[in-house]
């Protein structure tokens, strides 16, 4: 592995890789965990901070300029901006399906679509392992 395209690339892909970072592991620890502990709610807090943060910092990630310095990669952002909130809302409702749903659909699309668009050629995270 070559760290130096992730030590040497614009802050804001930096924050975004440590939030991403953060994302995976809180994310791993929910999966383990028995849901709706106190436990399971403060992780989910420190994970849904971070792909609130995860999804912000992409818009200053320009690398891929398909319309005004956006790429489709930009509508997964949007939808964790909806969906984190929305899971929110709807557990505090007692809807516990649609928070399932939501989160698992921010997982799958974020951290697993949009992730394994990190490791096309020509971006930083193919550089870092390949």
């Amino acid at each position: 592995m070559n760290f130096a395209p992730i030590l040497t690339a614009e802050p804001a892909i930096q924050l975004h890789i440590i939030t991403v970072i953060i994302a995976l592991i809180t994310n791993a620890l929910i999966l383990t965990m028995r849901k709706g502990t106190r436990i399971h709610r403060r992780v989910g807090w420190v994970w849904a901070v971070t792909m609130i943060l995860t999804s912000i910092t992409t818009f200053w990630i320009n690398s891929f300029d398909f319309a005004w310095g956006f790429s489709p990669i930009h509508i997964f952002s949007l939808v964790v901006l909806f969906n984190v909130p929305y899971a929110i809302i709807s557990i505090r409702k007692g809807n516990v399906e649609a928070h399932r749903r939501a989160m698992i659909g921010t997982v799958v699309g974020s951290l697993g679509i949009a992730g394994l668009f990190t490791f096309t050629p020509g971006r930083i995270m193919w550089e870092v392992f390949f």
